[in-house]
């Protein structure tokens, strides 16, 4: 069992894909996350003018770890939370698809990829909306 230390601070995907693709549900367990992969500068939490961004990096072993962040909602419908979060789940297919080499996959397999990061994004977002 790892200890606290050693446990992600934010919620890892699911899934037979050769990165790690994370949700920050918050600021805070970004930053947390970020000190636990010893990032030392890490970027903003959401780009400057974003209302989410996917940040990609390099772990230890030379693995991806896309992580997406989502910014503020106020003001905002829920279609275009769920638009933003479909947005980002295509940054993380685009690095999935260079990690796996794959210079055209079907666009089957790129339309349930997409669907699967973007489901996992939304339930984690509708999960922590639900503990506020």
């Amino acid at each position: 069992m790892k200890s606290r230390k050693e446990r992600p601070h934010i919620t890892y995907l699911d899934g037979p894909f050769p990165i790690m693709v994370g949700y920050a549900s918050s600021e805070k367990r970004f930053y947390r996350e970020m000190k636990r992969l010893g990032i030392k500068d890490p970027l903003a939490f959401v780009t400057d003018g974003a209302s989410a961004t996917t940040h990609i990096l390099s772990s230890t072993t030379s693995q991806t770890v896309c992580i997406v962040c989502l910014g503020s909602t106020k003001g905002k419908s829920p279609a275009q939370v769920y638009a933003l979060m479909v947005h980002e789940a295509v940054h993380c297919w685009q690095e999935t698809r260079k990690a796996m080499r794959e210079e055209e996959p079907s666009s089957e397999f790129e339309a349930y990829t997409i669907q699967h990061y973007a489901q996992r994004f939304m339930e984690e977002f509708a999960a922590n909306r639900r503990k506020r």
